[in-house]
């Protein structure tokens, strides 16, 4: 009885990993996405829409509801404040962002296939504290703490990690 425990167990985890495998390869052979640099993004911000033919940028936060609890990108709103109004930002790049990368790429996609014009920040928030860019909590107030998700992430020494 116990081997045969072990053996559905196999099989299913073997079904479990065709069906990821699947997803990943789907998502990864969907064609990439317009991305942009922690320096382009700053870059931009600097400058604004001051030059013409620039769209200002609208940073999206992707992140769950306790990562974006921890810290955001200065200036950024999270995918929930964005989607009760996306007509309020035709006129913005929108740039979603996340721990590394992968859930904004997939809103990145969602956005443009939608009709919007969007880039994902590839690099994402640990990009950002590389780059020793500042964070901020949600109350506008200056921190160092950032969500990681995992050990496996290091932030530079300047900056607090925070997984949980």
């Amino acid at each position: 009885m116990k081997r045969q425990y072990k053996l559905a167990a196999g099989l299913a985890l073997c079904v479990l990993a065709v069906a990821l495998g699947g997803a990943l390869l789907r998502e990864r052979f969907a064609g990439p996405v317009p991305t942009l640099s922690a320096q382009e993004i700053n870059a931009a911000r600097a400058v604004g829409s001051a030059m013409p033919g620039n769209k200002p940028l609208l940073l999206v936060d992707v992140r769950s509801d306790r990562e974006i609890a921890v810290s955001v990108i200065p200036g950024a709103i999270s995918r929930a404040q964005y989607e009760l109004a996306p007509e309020r930002y035709a006129n913005y790049r929108i740039v979603p962002y996340c721990t590394v990368g992968y859930r904004s790429a997939r809103y990145t996609r969602k956005l443009l296939k939608a009709g919007r014009d969007a880039a994902n920040f590839e690099a994402s928030i640990l990009g950002w504290v590389d780059a020793g860019l500042p964070l901020q909590t949600l109350s506008g107030e200056a921190t160092n703490r950032v969500h990681t998700w995992s050990r496996a992430f290091s932030v530079p020494d300047a900056y607090v990690q925070v997984v949980n």
